[in-house]
């Protein structure tokens, strides 16, 4: 054995072991970098679904006041019952609100495209609601009865595309039944 041959052994072994490990490394660091993205895309959608779940709890129990409320002042004033004590909470309603915002100036780059245009929509609908009241007198239920329709098609066209979302990507695998019992829970919450 020779001294070149040695070397030639040598130098394919160490370029192929070279390669492989450049091959490996590249293929690891896509996929982790796939995972975390798809986690922090998950992790958007909840927090957006959380938000507008609170949304939705502040709007039903107001349109639950609004209608008790115009009950008392039709047939129980006059009969000296009680004023209904106020079941919504306000308190969290402009953190929310902020919070929305946030996630649609956000929603091209954490979420999808198709995101921002859904929650403009919402604000839009919510723009003409508070329009009508101030202009028109326009009863508070109804008020609150079109947000909460506006605001239920906003979760379930956001839960499609969230499961349209993060099936697409190929990595629900390990995540699904999580995902699963989210997305049911929200969709139980809303019906």
């Amino acid at each position: 054995m020779d001294w070149s041959e040695i070397f030639s052994k040598i130098l394919v072994g160490a370029a192929s072991g070279l390669v492989v490990a450049f091959y490996t490394a590249r293929y690891t660091i896509n996929k982790f970098y796939t995972e975390k993205w798809w986690e922090k895309k998950f992790d958007n959608y909840s927090q957006l679904l959380s938000t507008l779940y609170s949304l939705k709890i502040i709007f039903e129990n107001s349109l639950d006041d609004a209608w008790r409320t115009e009950h008392y002042y039709q047939f129980e004033e006059e009969k000296g019952g009680e004023e209904p004590e106020p079941k919504a909470d306000w308190s969290n309603y402009e953190d929310l609100m902020i919070q929305l915002k946030k996630s649609l100036m956000m929603s091209p780059l954490l979420l999808s495209t198709e995101t921002k245009p859904k929650i403009e929509n919402f604000f839009k609908s919510k723009q003409e609601v508070d329009r009508d009241v101030f202009r028109s007198n326009y009863p508070r239920y109804l008020a609150y009865d079109d947000l909460l329709s506006s605001l239920n098609e906003l979760i379930e066209k956001i839960i499609n595309e969230a499961q349209s979302e993060l099936n697409s990507k190929g990595n629900l695998g390990r995540y699904k039944e999580n995902i699963q019992e989210h997305l049911k829970l929200l969709l139980s919450k809303i019906k």
